[in-house]
């Protein structure tokens, strides 16, 4: 056993992870001093919430790691947290990259006003259902450019595959049981085409069903009143089945319908 090898093979995997939080305190404070508006702080502030939470958890169990192991038992220690480092660097950049398509000069203009169409249809349901549904909103949606068809909402209960892969469960479930941020997908033609943003309203739609009680409880909710709905006009439980199943993207429509009349 080599105290000196386990203590070099220690500070390599504390070298990453402190790389990594120097680069997320950089690029932190680089979208502050664009946001002179202070349009992103909440968002911005969610995401180094986790983030930082997560490290500051990394950093101290990469320094209670015994150097008397054997080496085999220390390097086998050091890797699942190189995982882990890896793992919170995907999620970092999940949304930096995001964030940082507002600088890109082709989809700067188009996503700021993404920006107001979400902000305005999700904070006013909020502040008008506020003595009804006393759950606080979270951050607004942020939208983002991808390179498919349709837009499509991605709400902080549901966690991307991508984010679940690579890391053990445990570390998982203690720091990303749902994302800091929701977000929603917006089309490359919005760029040309912006009025292609009204259909961001049904996306805002699902954000709201999913915010405005805790959890899946207005999601359920809705779905049982449609079905009971399709059987109080005679359907049978197959099309009431049928039914429930569509009952999020029907609910997503008659927001939309509200928000924008669209």
């Amino acid at each position: 056993m080599s105290i000196t090898a386990n203590r070099a093979r220690r500070e390599q995997t504390a070298s990453e992870l402190g790389r990594l939080e120097r680069e997320v305190a950089a690029w932190v404070d680089h979208r502050r001093v664009e946001d002179e508006q202070q349009q992103y702080w909440t968002q911005l502030g969610a995401v180094e919430t986790l983030v930082s939470g997560a490290a500051t958890a990394l950093a101290t169990g990469i320094d209670d790691l015994d150097l008397s192991l054997p080496r085999e038992q220390l390097y086998g220690e050091c890797r699942l947290y190189d995982l882990r480092v890896v793992w919170l660097r995907r999620v970092w950049e999940f949304f930096s990259e995001k964030f940082d398509q507002r600088d890109d000069p082709a989809l700067g203009p188009v996503l700021r006003a993404a920006d107001e169409v979400v902000w305005s249809c999700f904070r006013e349901v909020f502040r008008r259902a506020e003595r009804d549904f006393p759950t606080a909103p979270g951050p607004a949606p942020l939208p983002f450019v991808d390179a498919r068809y349709s837009p499509e909402a991605f709400p902080a209960d549901l966690v991307p595959g991508d984010l679940k892969s690579d890391v053990d469960l445990g570390f998982l479930a203690d720091h990303l049981r749902r994302l800091p941020i929701p977000v929603v997908r917006v089309q490359p033609a919005c760029v040309t085409s912006p009025w292609w943003l009204v259909f961001l309203a049904h996306e805002v739609g699902h954000h709201v069903q999913y915010g405005l009680l805790d959890g899946m409880q207005l999601v359920e909710r809705f779905r049982s009143r449609i079905e009971q709905a399709v059987l109080d006009a005679r359907g049978d439980e197959a099309d009431a089945a049928r039914w429930g199943r569509w009952s999020r993207e029907l609910f997503a429509d008659a927001f939309s319908v509200v928000a924008v009349g669209f």
